[in-house]
């Protein structure tokens, strides 16, 4: 399965996506995140989905880049967050301006792990210096398809791995989470805060 599989199922199931999603609580995950970003800071959603994320950020006073590689996503998030959101790819994406974090939430997840790889050494040049990058994947080990679409997942360990592989970046937080959704709560999550070093 491809990763054009995975984006058709996003632009053909959009409506019950947002549903899941959107209302979801992201609390405790902002507040590991936000306090490492300056007032009025700009910050790049990397897969933003629905915009929930982007429109909180924008609430907060945060200036926010987003992008989604779903033409049904993007054109959700404009309009549930009032911020443009590009139509591309994560290796397609190029920033107008540099960011003081990227939140990468449930989205680098559908990716496999080379270009993952890719991301973490290409966003470098994205990043003001100490600049943090939210990940979060599946808990787990290799890859599984479900619903039409592909996941590939980490460990604690494995996402450490491939952080310190990428080098130029310290671990802020490395943890796991259950899912925030309540029909999912057996399901893990593994999400690392990482720094770019000064």
């Amino acid at each position: 399965m491809s990763y054009k599989h995975t984006i058709d199922y996003y632009d053909k199931h959009t409506d019950l996506f947002v549903e899941g999603t959107l209302t979801a609580d992201m609390s405790a995950h902002y507040e590991k995140f936000l306090p490492y970003i300056p007032e009025g800071g700009t910050i790049i959603d990397a897969g933003c989905g629905s915009g929930r994320d982007v429109k909180h950020f924008k609430e907060k006073g945060y200036r926010v880049q987003a992008f989604d590689y779903s033409e049904k996503m993007v054109e959700i998030a404009e309009r549930h967050s009032g911020v443009p959101v590009i139509h591309c790819d994560f290796l397609e994406f190029e920033p107008s301006e540099k960011a003081h974090g990227i939140w990468a939430c449930a989205s680098l997840l559908h990716i496999d792990e080379k270009k993952q790889r890719e991301v973490l050494l290409r966003y470098k040049r994205f990043l003001h210096d100490e600049g943090v990058f939210f990940m979060s994947f599946k808990y787990g080990k290799g890859s599984y398809e479900k619903d039409g679409r592909r996941f590939f997942c980490h460990t604690l360990e494995s996402l450490q791995d491939m952080i310190v592989e990428a080098e130029d970046y310290e671990i802020l937080h490395l943890y796991t989470t259950e899912d925030v959704r309540e029909d999912r709560k057996d399901e893990m999550w593994s999400t690392a805060i990482i720094r770019l070093k000064g």
